[in-house]
């Protein structure tokens, strides 16, 4: 790379052999198109060969072409970059919405845990209700036939004390005797 940069620079310079000086003070060593300021460290900069106008074109076109190349490589690496950037941010708003999802089908379930519950608590209170109606009308039921029970044997209590009693039959004839006179111990026909 630094071999590419020094051709390139020495292409672009128009007359090479022109006018190079190498100077030299103390430690340092420059390159000036001009003489040095002290001549006796001046020496002339030939170079060892001549450089030639295609030369210096192939140098171009190749510098050329790896800065074309080096150009693309970098817009291939920006695209490639943004359409990772890309992905990476569909991905995210896939989890973000799974997330969603997830919270909306979790947040339904509860939903629907509780209307069950709910349900499950009316049936629970109608089930009640029904046999609390089921006990009151058993016992309604009940109370009604303990009074027809009394009533019956009210009545047949009463038919009982008003009819009169057959104490024993004799030669196929019904001896009849009073209710009333057998109360008091004694029969009417004494």
């Amino acid at each position: 790379m630094k071999k590419i940069t020094i051709i390139f620079v020495m292409c672009s310079i128009t007359n090479v052999n022109a006018g190079m000086y190498k100077c030299v003070s103390g430690d340092k060593v420059s390159y000036q198109s001009s003489p040095c300021p002290n001549e006796e460290d001046e020496n002339e900069f030939s170079l060892k060969y001549e450089i030639s106008k295609e030369q210096i074109q192939a140098a171009r076109d190749k510098k050329a072409a790896e800065l074309a190349a080096k150009n693309e490589k970098k817009r291939l690496d920006k695209l490639a970059y943004d359409r990772e950037r890309m992905i990476r941010a569909e991905e995210e708003k896939a989890r973000e919405a799974a997330l969603q999802t997830d919270a909306l089908i979790e947040r339904n379930d509860i939903e629907r845990e509780k209307r069950i519950n709910e349900e499950r608590m009316i049936r629970a209170e109608e089930y009640k209700v029904r046999d609390a109606i089921f006990r009151t009308d058993a016992m309604i039921e009940r109370n009604h036939i303990e009074r027809d029970k009394r009533n019956v044997l009210e009545r047949i209590e009463s038919k009982m004390v008003n009819r009169p009693r057959i104490d024993a039959v004799t030669d196929g004839k019904v001896k009849q005797s009073d209710q009333k006179s057998r109360v008091f111990g004694r029969s009417m026909s004494d």
